[in-house]
């Protein structure tokens, strides 16, 4: 037996979100949801009140539904077996978007089921990740959101997230992590002196003006050199381009471009920056309608670049095999707020590998202090995680538990 206690708290962004305490008489664990602000038409959506309050952010009908309905259902239930927990939630909901309780409401319990199974079982919580999605642990290379542009960060530059990826496999993630600060250090040295008025975007990374979108990579290079590191050896880079937020009638938008770019120029755009950086990955390089493009991102793919799907995708099991169907990408976001279970992410997961896919388990721009998924993204064998830069505690929380993780594997 169980009790679920669900509470309205405050996400990074100061928009309400959901926490759910689970409390057995032993022990007692937390999990709460993050929320995104680039968010594709795909995703499973929260339950919100739509009062007067936050905006109509509020999440008291969640509440209610995790009181009403789901507690109910499910606090006689097993701990030792988080998976038949979450098909029981899953019954409760059958709708595509978790429109009847809220993907808040589904995640929240759902994280805090694992949680709490990691306990009962006596299992770090990666392991039992491992165990339960059949897969191979391991610690994934950060992909580290150092400057926001796009809707994280009022729009400095039309692509939303530009990364700094440290590289060696012979480097521990400690050394890797301790790297990138050293980057970043000079990245603020550099913008400091030039004058330039900056400031913090939604994730933690760089916000300041630019002329245009490759204007970024330019200063990261100088910041990764000055450093006394090499580019292309030391680190790479790495862009989240969310094309979804410049994509208006079938053409793209860039201040820099006197006229819409077609899905053919926008590819040139990318080439052209591929030549000039060395960029590993590209993130949404297309807008998830566009067809057309998500074809031409095979152009993209080499043994140096990779392409990852989000909006595309959006950790939806249930979308992916006729999504993979049509278009070109090599790699797949994992966000478990866009489908609401832990169950489903796992099918998403197991789906993306048998297609031979890599994984990059991701936040979102309004996150908690819950870091679950440093676990999931160890536990799933993740080859990269996305949280954000390396500063702010909802962020930072995340990078230090896969220091304790990295740090518990190499002692084994």
């Amino acid at each position: 037996m169980f009790k679920l206690y669900p509470r309205q708290i405050l996400n990074s962004r100061g928009e309400p979100t959901l926490e759910v305490k689970l409390v057995t008489d032993f022990f007692l664990v937390e999990a709460s949801v993050p929320g995104g602000k680039s968010v594709s038409t795909k995703e499973a959506q929260p339950l919100r009140d739509k009062k007067e309050a936050y905006d109509g952010l509020t999440v008291e009908k969640a509440i209610k539904k995790v009181n009403e309905v789901i507690a109910p259902a499910i606090e006689s239930m097993d701990l030792s077996q988080p998976l038949q927990i979450d098909k029981k939630i899953l019954s409760l909901d059958s709708t595509p978007k978790k429109t009847k309780l809220g993907a808040n409401s589904t995640l929240a319990i759902s994280l805090a089921v694992y949680k709490a199974a990691s306990i009962t079982l006596k299992l770090p919580l990666y392991r039992l990740i491992s165990q339960l999605a059949e897969t191979e642990i391991n610690i994934p290379t950060p992909l580290i959101n150092i400057i926001n542009g796009g809707l994280h960060s009022h729009q400095t530059t039309e692509f939303q997230e530009f990364h700094l990826i440290p590289n060696s496999p012979k480097k521990s993630f400690e050394i890797l992590l301790a790297n990138s600060w050293l980057v970043l250090k000079n990245l603020t040295n550099l913008i400091n002196q030039d004058k330039k008025q900056w400031g913090y975007g939604d994730e933690g990374g760089i916000s300041c003006s630019f002329t245009s979108n490759s204007e970024p990579f330019q200063l990261l290079k100088k910041a990764v050199q000055v450093a006394g590191f090499s580019l292309g050896t030391d680190f790479y880079f790495g862009l989240d381009a969310a094309a979804n937020n410049f994509y208006h009638q079938g053409k793209y938008s860039l201040r820099e471009k006197k006229t819409p770019l077609s899905s053919q120029d926008l590819l040139s755009y990318y080439q052209k920056l591929i030549t000039s950086f060395p960029l590993k990955v590209i993130e949404d390089p297309f807008a998830e309608e566009d067809s057309t493009g998500w074809k031409l991102s095979q152009k993209i793919i080499d043994e140096h670049t990779q392409v990852i799907a989000d909006d595309l995708t959006s950790t939806n099991p249930y979308l992916f095999p006729n999504i993979e169907k049509t278009a070109a990408f090599d790699s797949v976001l994992i966000k478990p707020n866009q489908i609401g279970t832990i169950k489903e992410t796992f099918q998403f997961a197991k789906l993306a590998r048998e297609k031979k896919k890599k994984l990059i388990v991701s936040h979102r721009s309004g996150e908690t202090c819950d870091p679950f998924i440093a676990d999931l993204a160890v536990g799933l064998g993740a080859e990269f995680v996305k949280f954000g830069n390396i500063r702010q505690g909802e962020r930072v929380v995340k990078y230090n538990r896969l220091l304790e993780i990295a740090n518990e594997l190499k002692d084994d």
